[in-house]
């Protein structure tokens, strides 16, 4: 049976699904069956579990569309990062906003409205290798999830470009991962 790139994402997202919940994750991308380390992620701009201010959402909603700051410690040695930012409660399924990969092992800080050197950035569920701003529909309230990943080693770019490639990839090659959720929009009870 040949795998839509559609059906191959979604299977990507369901190995990164247990990653990014925090559920007691056992084995680590460098397969040697340890649990992988979780570390710290925040953000100048908001407190985890908190709502995210309006002006890092979609123009579309009153925002600027901009990515946010973002600052990680307490990481395992990583020759890489990468940041997954995805929508849990978007109406057709976890929608994901931005695949980037390939941050030097070396950073701890994602500046506002900024892509690090080298980087690489993967394609979102619109099919765009680029940034997709949060953009709740009028009267939804939806999570928004910044998951850092720290890899044993950069993904080859072959395997960033695409949405059904790239998770599997980054998935197979953590050994720790931090994340910090925000909320946008109003729920219709608001």
């Amino acid at each position: 049976m040949k795998m839509t790139s559609g059906r191959a994402a979604a299977l990507g997202v369901a190995l990164l699904l247990p990653l990014i919940s925090g559920c007691g994750v056992v084995g680590s991308g460098s397969g040697d069956g340890g649990e992988l380390t979780e570390f710290t992620v925040s953000s100048p701009a908001f407190s985890d579990l908190k709502d995210i201010p309006g002006r890092y959402q979609c123009e579309a909603r009153g925002g600027q569309g901009r990515t946010l700051p973002l600052h990680w410690s307490g990481v395992p040695e990583s020759k890489a990062f990468a940041i997954v930012v995805d929508d849990p409660d978007a109406r057709g399924g976890t929608y994901i906003h931005w695949v980037l990969a390939n941050l030097d092992g070396t950073t701890a800080d994602l500046v506002e409205a900024s892509l690090p050197d080298r980087a690489v950035q993967g394609r979102n569920s619109a099919g765009q290798a680029s940034y997709a701003a949060p953009c709740p529909p009028a009267g939804e309230r939806h999570r928004y999830r910044y998951t850092v990943y720290a890899l044993k080693e950069p993904v080859p770019a072959g395997q960033v470009a695409e949405l059904k490639d790239s998770l599997p990839a980054i998935a197979e090659r953590t050994v720790g991962w931090g994340r910090i959720t925000g909320y946008l929009g109003q729920s219709a009870d608001s």
